[in-house]
Order: C-alpha cells, then sequence, then structure tokens
C-alpha cells in the first residue's frame, strides 16, 4: 500500500503549477482517489457474550410516530431489484467532479487528515464500537472531499445524541457546521448477517405499517400494535420497532429540513434524504418522503435491495448522500433515488387510523396500567396566605377542587394543579360520580373544620387539555394531556354526566374546539384519539398551540405558547428526565404552600400533566430569557434570596432561567432545586454575586 506521507508530499508538490486548471484537475483527481479508496473489513465478534436485543440502545416512544417529532408511518414499496445504489450514487458524485473540471471552479484544500484505509479487518463487538470504526474509516475522509468540493465550508461527523433539534437520533451524522438538519445521516446496527438480511425482508415484505400506539407499564413505555386479525394489541416486534424508527429518523429531518432550510422565499426547498443502514458487512438504503393528509405528516418508505458492504467505497456513498441533502442544488438525486418517484403508493391514510374497538382496547391496557407514587397533597392554610388575597379574587370552575366560585390568590394553584388536596367527593367528581355542589359543600366543611383553604387562580388550567407542537414548521397530531394524578381515574369510570366538563377555566387568551380555525378542526379531527374515546361523556378541552422551540436536549424539551403564555415542559416517561420533572413540580408545590408569596419570585405553576402515550408536561408561565443581567443585579438576588427563604437553592442559575414576565424578573427551571442548610444558600449566593459582578463567568454547580 503506497504511504500516506509520500501521498500528501507528492500532492503538495503537484499543487505547484501556475496553471490554475491544472491544479484544480490534479486536486479533483486524488479527491477521485480518495473516495474510491474501499472501506475495510468489519468483523463481529461477540467472545461468548451474549448480544443485547435488536432494539436494545433506543427506547421508542410515540412522538417518533404520532406525527410529532417523526411523521406518522404508512407506507413501503421496493425499489428496482436490479439496482445498484452504491454504484449510482458513486455515478452521481463523479458526474458533479467531471462538471467542476470542465468548469475549472474553485476547488478547497484537501486536508490530509485519516485518508487512507485503516487495517485490513477491524473487529467490532456493538453498535457503538461499529460507529467508532466506521466514522475513522470513512467519516473524517469524507469530510476533507466535502470541504474541498464546497469551499468555505466546515463540515463535523459525530454521532446524534444530542445536536440541538428535535429530531429522533440516528448513529451518525455527517452535517456542514451552522446547518445540523443538513448532511448525511446513517443507521447502524451491530447485528450478525443472518438477523440483518432478516430485518431486510421483513422491510421489502411490508406494504404498510399498523395502527401503532404506545402506553406506560412499570415506568416502561410499551409500544403495541393492533392486530386486525386477533382484534386485539400486540406487542411491536423488534424488527417493526426498527422500521418505525427508520420511519422516524427520515421524517424528522425532512419536516424540519423544510423549515429550517435558508433558500429564498418562494423557492421551496424539497429534502432529499437517503438513508443507508448497515453492520459492518451489509447495507441497504431506505429513500423516504413526507406527505401531509388532512395537515397531518404521514411517512412513505421505499427500499433498495441488500448489499455486501466490505470493499464498497463507502466515502463516495456518504458524500454523495450528503449533497443530495444541502440546499443550494448542488448534486441532483438520480431519478431512481428520487423519494417523490419511488415512494408513491395506494396505500391511504386511513390505513392507520385507529379504529373505536382498538381504541377502546387501549383503554384497557391504559387502565390496568402502573400509575407512578405520587406525594400527599396539603392545602395551604389560611394564616400562611398573603395579606393581599381578596385583591386576587376571581371565579373558577371546572374539574378538581376549583368547581364554583371562591377567593383566589393572585399565585394560588389550580384545578389540582398543584398543592391542593382532593377529598373523597372531589375525587368523584372528576370521574363523574358527584355533583358540583356537593364538591363546593366539600370544600366549606374543610375550611370551616380546618382553617385550611382551598387555592383557586383566576387563569386556572382545566385538568385536560390538547396540546399541538407548531415549531418544527408543521401542525403535528393532537395529544391529548390529563392532570398527572387524574390520568388513571379517567379510565376507571364512564359516567354519563356531564358534571365533570362542565365551566372549564382556561389561562387566558385561550383556545377551545369551537374557536379553532377551519385547518386547526380539521387537523384535530384527523386522527382519532384513544384518550378521546375513553373519556365520557364527550369533552371539548382547550388546545394549546406550541409555537416557540425554548429548550431541546435528548430527553427534555421546552416550549413556548404565545396564544396562552404558557410554557410547557415535555419529557418521557420512563426517561432518565422523568423523575427530575416529578421532584421539580414537588419543589413548585411545595413552595406554594409555604411561602405565600411565591409569585413575586417564581413564574406562575399549573401542575404537572401526562399524556395516555407516555408523555408528560410540566406547565408554567412564560418569560423572555435575561441574557444580560447587568441591568438587574439586585432584582436577581432579591429573587434567589426569596428561593432562599422558602428553604431551597436553584441548583441551576443560568440566563435561561431567569425571565422577564409582565410582572417583572421570575426564576424557573427548579428541576435541580434542592432543599438546603444555610451553608449551601450561602455559597449559591456568593457564587452569583461573583457572576454578576463579572469575576466569574458562570456557576459551577
Amino acid at each position: 500500500m503506497e504511504d500516506p506521507a509520500q501521498s500528501s508530499q507528492a500532492l503538495s508538490a503537484s499543487l505547484e503549477p501556475a496553471d490554475s486548471a491544472d491544479a484544480t484537475r490534479i486536486q479533483l483527481d486524488e479527491i477521485r482517489r480518495q473516495l474510491g479508496i474501499p472501506v475495510p473489513e468489519f468483523i463481529l465478534d461477540l467472545q461468548g457474550k451474549r448480544r443485547k436485543s435488536s432494539d436494545a440502545r433506543r427506547r421508542l416512544h410515540a412522538c417518533d410516530f404520532n406525527g410529532q417529532k417523526g411523521a406518522i408511518p404508512l407506507s413501503v414499496v421496493r425499489l428496482d431489484p436490479n439496482l445498484n445504489v452504491p454504484a449510482v450514487i458513486g455515478a452521481s458524485v463523479e458526474d458533479l467532479v467531471v462538471r467542476l473540471e470542465a468548469q475549472h471552479a474553485s476547488i478547497g484544500s484537501l486536508r490530509q487528515r485519516c485518508l487512507e484505509p485503516l487495517a485490513v479487518g477491524i473487529t467490532y463487538t456493538h453498535e457503538l464500537n461499529l460507529e467508532l470504526n466506521l466514522l475513522s474509516a470513512t467519516g473524517t475522509a469524507t469530510l476533507s472531499v466535502l470541504e474541498a468540493l464546497r469551499p468555505g465550508e466546515t463540515w463535523r461527523v459525530e454521532h446524534d445524541t444530542d445536536i440541538g433539534l428535535p429530531l429522533v437520533e440516528a448513529d451518525l451524522v455527517c452535517r456542514p457546521v451552522g446547518k445540523l438538519w443538513l448532511g448525511a445521516v446513517t443507521e447502524v446496527k451491530g447485528w450478525p448477517d443472518d438477523e440483518f438480511e432478516e430485518l431486510h425482508a421483513y422491510a421489502t415484505a411490508m406494504d404498510a405499517f399498523p395502527v401503532l400506539a404506545t402506553y406506560v407499564k412499570d415506568k416502561k413505555t410499551q409500544c403495541v400494535y393492533w392486530s386486525e386479525s386477533e382484534s386485539r394489541w400486540l406487542p411491536a416486534p423488534p424488527h417493526l420497532r426498527t422500521m418505525v424508527q427508520i420511519s422516524a429518523i427520515i421524517s424528522s429531518r425532512i419536516i424540519v429540513s423544510k423549515s429550517q432550510s435558508q433558500k429564498p422565499d418562494g423557492e421551496p426547498f424539497e429534502p432529499k434524504i437517503v438513508l443507508p443502514v448497515m453492520t459492518g458487512t451489509r447495507i441497504f438504503f431506505v429513500a423516504g418522503l413526507v406527505e401531509y393528509i388532512n395537515s397531518l405528516p404521514y411517512s412513505r418508505l421505499a427500499i433498495s435491495p441488500i448489499y455486501s458492504l466490505n470493499h464498497r467505497p463507502l466515502r463516495s456513498v456518504l458524500t454523495g448522500i450528503a449533497l443530495y441533502h444541502v440546499d443550494t442544488d448542488t448534486l441532483a438525486v438520480p431519478p431512481s433515488l428520487d423519494s417523490a418517484l419511488v415512494c408513491g403508493s395506494t396505500i391511504s391514510a386511513a390505513a392507520v387510523q385507529m379504529t373505536v374497538e382498538a381504541a377502546e382496547a387501549l383503554a384497557d391496557l391504559q387502565k390496568r396500567r402502573s400509575t407512578l407514587s405520587r406525594s400527599a397533597r396539603k392545602p395551604r392554610r389560611i394564616d400562611e396566605a398573603e395579606e393581599d388575597d381578596d385583591e386576587g379574587a376571581g371565579t373558577s370552575g371546572g374539574m378538581g377542587p376549583a368547581g364554583g366560585s371562591g377567593t383566589a390568590s393572585a399565585q394560588g394553584t389550580s384545578g389540582g394543579a398543584g398543592g391542593v388536596r382532593r377529598s373523597s367527593r372531589l375525587k368523584r367528581l372528576s370521574k363523574g360520580t358527584a355533583s358540583k355542589s356537593e364538591a363546593q359543600e366539600e370544600e366549606r366543611e374543610v375550611e370551616e373544620r380546618t382553617g385550611e383553604r382551598f387555592e383557586r387562580t383566576p387563569n386556572q388550567l382545566t385538568s385536560l387539555f390538547i396540546v399541538v407542537r407548531t415549531s418544527e414548521g408543521h401542525a403535528t397530531a393532537p395529544m391529548l394531556f390529563l392532570h398527572h394524578d387524574d390520568l388513571g381515574s379517567s379510565l376507571s369510570s364512564r359516567s354519563s354526566s356531564d358534571d365533570a366538563f362542565d365551566d372549564h377555566a382556561y389561562p387566558s387568551p385561550s383556545r377551545s374546539a369551537a374557536d379553532l380555525t377551519p385547518d386547526d378542526r380539521e387537523l384535530s379531527s384527523s386522527v382519532p384519539s384513544a384518550s378521546v374515546y375513553a373519556l365520557s361523556p364527550p369533552i371539548d378541552p382547550p388546545v394549546v398551540l406550541l409555537d416557540t422551540l425554548l429548550y431541546n436536549s435528548a430527553s427534555t424539551q421546552v416550549y413556548g405558547s404565545s396564544t396562552t403564555g404558557l410554557a410547557v415542559k415535555l419529557v418521557e416517561m420512563g426517561d432518565e428526565a422523568e423523575e427530575e420533572l416529578i421532584r421539580e413540580a414537588e419543589v413548585y408545590e411545595d413552595i406554594q404552600r409555604s411561602a405565600g408569596d411565591s409569585s413575586a419570585f417564581l413564574v406562575p405553576f399549573y401542575g404537572l400533566f401526562s399524556a395516555f402515550s407516555g408523555e408528560m408536561a410540566l406547565l408554567t408561565g412564560l418569560g423572555e430569557p435575561v441574557e444580560d443581567w447587568s441591568p438587574y443585579k439586585s432584582d436577581i438576588i432579591h429573587l434567589v434570596s426569596r428561593l432562599h427563604s422558602a428553604g431551597y437553592t436553584h441548583g441551576d442559575l443560568a440566563s435561561r432561567n431567569i425571565v422577564k414576565t409582565s410582572a417583572g424578573l421570575r426564576l424557573v427551571d427548579l428541576g435541580r432545586a434542592t432543599r438546603a442548610d444555610r451553608e449551601e444558600m450561602e455559597w449559591e449566593m456568593t457564587e452569583l454575586k461573583a457572576v454578576l459582578e463579572g469575576q466569574k463567568e458562570e456557576i459551577e454547580y
């Protein structure tokens, strides 16, 4: 094999001719050579270890397939079995090189990093090991070529764990800096050849996806599909789960690409994504498109034949796929891979819509689920209330303890949404087995007997609402959330009484189903919801449109709703962030009980809610993050002092967690707040003052 150092010296020497056309040709020849280097042979060696199940590395959530992050999986077709996809992609890259050569186009410098092949045989034992090997053998060399072909851009290859977008994770991403949503993505499986071929056979035998759903059991999300032949929900087999993940990876990137593209107005960007799915020795490709039906996104896939990966020029394949998916039309997708041409199917959206029978069967599964334990809620005592409580008086109604009118403090909890004890009659009210007058009588009896009163707020949330995300560039499928304590009880009774659903009071301004635009009404009725079928009588909950993504990580998203003034933090049950979210809700509730003036230093807290599919939502007031603290030094110190007086340190004081509201500056995000002693509070205050005085950039917790 040629010595890499000698190759680099020869290339450098050859770039000295005065003729720029000759220099361009020589560089392009070197690009051809680099792209043509085959990948080494990868050898799976389990070393006597038992391999984990195929889908063990990545949990599948409802948001991946219900129109939230990824589109609703719909159809699968097969590409021409005689098609050689790697050769087709390689030919299109060669056409680009020829065109640049003919135009004497300006070519960037070709960095000599990891450009030569590694050892002939590379051993791996699991997916992560294989990813690292592929990154070393192909990824960095591909970046060098892409930067040469696209002067002025810097490219990265990385593991897709958290790239700052609400996307379904792939295994490797090759992308330009500043455009996280472009480039090539790959799905890597550390499987034996026979199992990988079983997956491919399963995929090519599919015509349509089944109806899919999730529910939570023992704090873990269970993915199930509806069996038409057996008329019941069955656990999704591993190969189906993998196909859903593939659909979600492709569709989530298409959706975000369309919304984030910087092409001028009037020039719509139609993303072209070809996903390589590979082991160390086998590879197939999936093309996909997103089709909108009744305002909801559905994905259609096309599956290529399976090929041997060993000794193929994978660098050329990744380069072509990356250039297909940039928004400057650098490289046209060949017609044989154009998703608009090859993904068509006669399968309609009705094939994946849930029937009433399936919804009722899912409700029965959800009713039997193991519920999360919650700490006891204590009512706030009258003598702990602010002296100006009467100034916040208002009328409230709806499910929970706030049924009827009553005096409310401006910072009181709402509709069972925080720090309020539910009596037996109030619980029966939430199930539709007690009247509102009984609940009001129960409240009065408790207040007279104990001196404790139930808090109410004029802008309280009802115990249920619908969320529609719009921040990814499309309106997603509606998702129904119920107050976390009501999730189980809502399924345990099917009363005909309308009492439990009358007189809702929502955050202002709010929207009910009757207020929706025609497009929104079509959206909210286009997909049957198991939770709506499970609730009787029919309901008309408010709709919260999440139009701004405020924060995103692999496990947590925070959205803003400008129409309701709410911030909504979303996590999946079973994720690591779940316990932190529950703890945050408990901290808010404890402070609301113990600190009568919590609204003077915290954003309003409206409660912890859950969806039947396993997603949890914590609702607070919305504010604008304060990036520059210098004009507000004394105000920030005052806020933190008030939190300390309530017995807590914040644990994550940063610019995103101090927000400006109509009432002034407030603290948000108590997920890391803890009960603290005086020494811990003094330490946090000292660190905060050091940051405010410019002595430190941030508090190092």
